[in-house]
């Protein structure tokens, strides 16, 4: 199996394309959509990656680190820059974050797996619960001046023992994104769990030491931060945008497809069918 990392879900027409070929030469065309906004190959073979990799950079893909103990893919508003419900576009932000982690050998190995989202999306729409470390979108009056920011979720996950991410009574800018991020996952790499691997998550941390020892190791690291401002998560709407609908640019529109293509194929998307979709909208 091959998973591909795709910060935020965002692709092009062309990465999708070149996705799709490797699946129809050596994936029995068979694209695997990942709960992390990703895709999978499964079937392949040793003497196929070669091809793959230099397919893949072709395209500025890669699966550097789609696995394994460290920062996994970083979920985000894959319609980041056009969607309408966003406090602001966080698609620099996550690649910003992404480039830093990426084969970073101070993070490469940690307890287990990490998992982080970011997104303005006013419903919710990277799941922020059930991630290590989340940012979703928040407003604070700082100087007689409204600041468009982000509130911060740790230790959620799901598997055999599900916990839903507690907030820290912190308001960060987005500038300061990236520092928070690197402190939260220096502490975790630190002081998470390793002696068991079904204990060794950050969710178990944050269980042992609460949101409040957690916020003052982490403001041990970079520093007092403000106090949460204004909540702007309004809902949920578990990123449903089947259909058309409007962007935040003017008589422009965006168009949510299905990616299940039948019961038996949930987010399984036969790959020779991507190019005729794609050949249909652009």
């Amino acid at each position: 199996m091959m998973r591909i990392r795709i910060p935020s879900g965002m692709l092009t027409a062309r990465q999708a394309r070149t996705l799709a070929g490797i699946s129809l030469d050596y994936g029995r065309n068979l694209l695997d959509v990942t709960t992390r906004q990703s895709f999978q190959f499964h079937w392949l073979r040793v003497e196929h990656l070669p091809d793959i990799f230099n397919r893949l950079e072709e395209v500025g893909l890669y699966s550097y680190e789609a696995c394994g103990d460290c920062p996994r893919a970083i979920v985000g508003n894959p319609l980041a820059g056009i969607d309408p419900d966003e406090m602001m576009d966080t698609s620099e932000i996550i690649q910003q974050v992404n480039d830093f982690f990426v084969l970073n050998r101070d993070f490469s190995n940690l307890p287990r797996k990490y998992k982080i989202s970011i997104s303005a999306n006013r419903y919710n729409n990277a799941h922020a619960e059930i991630q290590d470390l989340a940012f979703t979108p928040a407003t604070k009056v700082m100087d007689g001046e409204t600041v468009i920011g982000f509130h911060v979720q740790v230790g959620g996950g799901l598997s055999a023992k599900p916990f839903l991410a507690k907030p820290l009574n912190i308001f960060v800018r987005p500038e300061e994104v990236l520092k928070v991020s690197i402190a939260v996952t220096t502490i975790f790499s630190d002081y998470g769990f390793r002696e068991k691997r079904h204990h060794a998550r950050m969710k178990l941390l944050v269980a042992d030491w609460g949101p409040e020892k957690f916020q003052a190791k982490l403001e041990e690291l970079v520093g007092p931060l403000p106090e949460r401002g204004e909540d702007q998560t309004i809902g949920w709407h578990a990123a449903y945008f089947h259909g058309v609908h409007p962007q935040k640019q003017e008589g422009l529109n965006y168009i949510g497809l299905h990616a299940q293509f039948n019961e038996k194929l949930k987010g399984r998307v036969p790959a020779d069918q991507v190019g005729p979709v794609l050949e249909s909208f652009i």
